[in-house]
């Protein structure tokens, strides 16, 4: 293979043909520049849309309708009040489907199987026992299970 090396302004390029050098540079730097613009726009794709609680990161309140058993989420930009540390005690809200005041509850997701339902206790329903009704699974054995999950994993 008959080479020839080149001197051009302090840079030291091996080209079998003088002058295709530039080319290759010029094939190289579009070729990082798409794989760089690629990843950007995959990490913003999954920091926008898969983050589980939209662009801003913030969870989703999921509420029951006592009157029409609409549920439904509210999300932290319709509602940021919903959100603040002194509303955590606002368990019930109007509904969004029938308009009654007050009838929709906050709903808990259950640490077992993960769906969402309105505790007993939320409602002062205290003669009731605290279990899911999806999976039967008590609230308080199934959080503690999923905590002593977390700390010690198998």
């Amino acid at each position: 293979m008959s080479g020839t090396m080149q001197r051009d302004g302090g840079s030291k390029r091996f080209s079998s043909n003088p002058g295709s050098g530039d080319k290759m540079e010029y094939l190289f730097t579009a070729a990082l520049a798409i794989i760089i613009v690629g990843a950007l726009a995959l990490t913003i794709y999954y920091a926008v849309f898969k983050s589980g609680g939209g662009a801003s990161g913030m969870p989703t309140l999921h509420y029951e309708c006592d009157k029409c058993q609409a549920r439904f989420e509210i999300s932290h930009a319709s509602r940021p009040d919903l959100f603040r540390a002194e509303s955590a005690k606002i368990r019930r809200i109007d509904c969004r489907k029938c308009q009654g005041k007050n009838t929709a509850w906050l709903m808990t997701q259950c640490p077992a199987c993960n769906k969402y339902y309105v505790r007993p206790s939320d409602r002062q329903q205290t003669d009731k026992p605290d279990v899911c009704p999806f999976c039967k699974a008590d609230f308080n054995d199934a959080l503690y299970a999923k905590l002593k999950n977390l700390q010690h994993p198998h």
